[in-house]
């Protein structure tokens, strides 16, 4: 094979060199590009999740502190509004917003693969709910 290879001239010999090389080159740069297009996919696809988990949380938040304030203003009302109104305020309102909360835990553990992440959102949905029936018991001995 050599034998053949030596009787090729010197600018024959170069020109296949070059070309090997060039074709060398486009496998390279073509492989970086492929998998510089797929490495972006993946970390889209990875944020994207991780934005909605952030954006749940944040709602969730953003829940229980309604909450608080609704029960706040249950406690504080009851003069104002009396027992009926202000329990048929903000009772229901306490109660739309933890579930709102509860809505939002659920849906992280169904994006999230972290078992960690799972569980905590498990147990705020638990802590909620008990949160939730205590107000209730304690908006019904109120009146």
């Amino acid at each position: 094979m050599f034998a053949r290879f030596d009787q090729i001239s010197l600018r024959a010999r170069l020109a296949l060199g070059f070309l090997l090389m060039i074709l060398l080159i486009f496998a390279a740069s073509g492989t970086a590009g492929w998998s510089h297009r797929y490495t972006i996919h993946a970390l889209e696809k990875f944020f994207d999740k991780e934005d909605k988990i952030d954006n749940l949380s944040f709602k969730a938040s953003v829940a229980l502190l309604a909450a608080r304030r609704y029960e706040k203003d249950f406690l504080l009302k009851v003069k104002e509004f009396g027992y009926e109104e202000t329990r048929a305020r903000y009772a229901t309102r306490v109660r739309f917003q933890i579930a709102d909360l509860r809505e939002n835990m659920n849906e992280i553990q169904t994006l999230s693969i972290d078992p960690n992440d799972v569980r905590e959102a498990q147990a705020i949905a638990v802590i909620a709910s008990r949160y939730e029936a205590g107000f209730l018991k304690v908006a019904e001995n109120y009146g």
